[in-house]
């Protein structure tokens, strides 16, 4: 499965009515590869003084890249989105393209928003 933003941010605690080890619990219960695709490895990083920091959370996590075809399905995702007056932003754009093509389903707490998204299986950590 692929893991949004603000699934590392409850691995620290930092979500109200999240606690970490409901976090870590869920992680442990899949039976795959945990990914993240790049953007999110940038925007969980930006959150820390220093990468030392936020590394422990992220250890376990296999990075996606941002490569030419994840980029190429973004700019399909917020097309239609944007056809359908539903824009999602461009860095949810950016995951949701990589969940969808990857074929991964994608675990957020924002399943409203992830579920305008044609093609991409969406899962609540909650």
């Amino acid at each position: 499965m692929i893991y949004d933003t603000n699934f590392l941010v409850a691995l620290q605690g930092r979500k109200k009515g999240i606690t970490a080890a409901s976090a870590r619990a869920w992680a442990a219960n899949d039976p795959g590869v945990l990914y993240i695709p790049r953007l999110v490895e940038i925007e969980f990083l930006a959150g820390f003084s220093t990468d030392t920091e936020a590394a422990p959370y992220l250890r376990g996590f296999v990075v996606l890249p941002l490569e030419t075809a994840v980029l190429k399905e973004t700019v399909r995702v917020m097309r239609d989105l944007r056809a359908k007056g539903q824009s999602i932003g461009a860095a949810d754009s950016i995951i949701a393209a990589t969940a969808r093509l990857y074929g991964l389903p994608l675990v957020t707490e924002n399943v409203k928003h992830f579920n305008r998204v044609p093609g991409v299986e969406v899962k609540s950590y909650l």
